[in-house]
């Protein structure tokens, strides 16, 4: 199943073919394409799930990204160029900015949303909530055992010579 890089980079390509666009019509274009490759209705991200992405795209990234957090050189390389350093973490501009407000069924008018020209696309790439969250790489069970200060499970084997379990 396609991670969160692909949802980053569909949500590139979708406002880039189709300009500015709502975050509703960008997932109601994303569970299509996903219902073409043959997932079902559980395995796409909900509205609220996708939102967060929207929302991650937009304003989480401010909260600033650590340098060591990115796996990739090229991706250091675009955060130094694009972003600003404020201590130790880098904000990043917004990947996504709004550009203007247009009328829906409901009342409240949609906020129609662009990409930001100065994000390179090697960004776009990089999974933009572990640059921001380093330890959602980890996954809940490995998290609480570094919290806990518990050393890391072997999978298999014997201990090395002088490593204490």
């Amino acid at each position: 199943m396609p991670g969160i890089r692909t949802i980053y980079s569909f949500i590139r390509d979708y406002i880039k073919r189709h300009g500015p666009s709502s975050p509703y019509d960008i997932w109601k274009a994303y569970v299509a394409y996903m219902k073409s490759l043959g997932y079902s209705k559980n395995q796409v991200a909900s509205y609220q799930a996708f939102s967060r992405y929207i929302w991650l795209l937009t304003k989480g990234v401010q909260k600033g990204v650590l340098l060591e957090a990115a796996k990739n050189n090229a991706v250091r390389r675009a955060i130094i160029m694009v972003g600003r350093k404020e201590g130790n973490r880098w904000a990043l501009p917004p990947f996504i900015i709004p550009v203007a407000r247009a009328p829906s069924s409901r009342g409240k008018p949609k906020t129609l949303y662009t990409t930001n020209p100065e994000i390179p696309d090697v960004l776009w790439e990089a999974n933009i909530q572990a640059l921001i969250y380093p330890r959602t790489r980890l996954g809940k069970r490995r998290y609480e055992r570094r919290v806990q200060g518990v050393p890391p499970k072997r999978l298999r084997g014997r201990p090395r010579k002088g490593e204490i379990i």
